[in-house]
Order: C-alpha cells, then structure tokens, then sequence
C-alpha cells in the first residue's frame, strides 16, 4: 500500500487535532510544495517528535498495531476497519524512537 504523495524527505511543520479531525502539514523541501494530510482517528507521538523534522520513512500498513488498535476498541471502533500511517522522524534509532502512528479508515491529501 502506498500514500497518494510521497512523504520520504519532507519536513512536518505542523500537527492540529480538533475533536476527531487530525491534520498534519509537511513541506516538501525539493518540490517546494505543502503537502496537508487529514483524517479522523487517534494519533500517538513518542516523546521525541519535534516540529520541522524531516521524515525519513512514511509507510501505509493495512492493520492498525497494538497501541492503536486498544484505542480504537476503548471508543467502541471496530479496528478492523482501520489502516495504519507509521511515520518515522529523523533521528529515530531503536533505543531513541521519533515516530507518528496515525490510524483511519480514509485521508485526504492536498498539495500546494
């Protein structure tokens, strides 16, 4: 499975949740171009994610993991229907982890 854009090398600038709606904005660096993604479904940040990081993976997995799948459950959600958006942040090693885990069912992605 793949996103609609590529997100490998591009900055994330900003990170909004208002109730369910979560949007998240990158720059891409050498397209010169903003890439907003949106969706509704939880999110989940490991301590060391810091704005205008660059993204050094971004893969699209047809089943949620486990922190999101118990999420999903507790708000009365069928994971199944779910996909999962790991992001990995530059930076992140196996001990020191700079990760995003998004988890819906659809997302919208606009470029400009």
């Amino acid at each position: 499975m793949e996103l609609k854009h590529n997100l490998n090398g591009c900055s994330i600038n900003e990170i909004t949740k208002q109730g369910n709606k979560v949007t998240l904005r990158f720059f891409d660096d050498i397209r010169r171009k903003k890439i907003t993604m949106s969706y509704e479904g939880p999110i989940f940040e490991t301590p060391s994610v810091t704005l205008n990081s660059r993204v050094i993976r971004a893969e699209l997995i047809p089943t949620v993991g486990f922190k999101a799948r118990n999420q999903l459950v507790h708000q009365g959600k069928n994971p199944n229907l779910y996909k999962q958006l790991l992001i990995v942040l530059n930076g992140s090693t196996d001990a020191y982890k700079s990760e995003i885990i998004c988890a819906f069912t659809d997302y919208q992605m606009r470029v400009s």
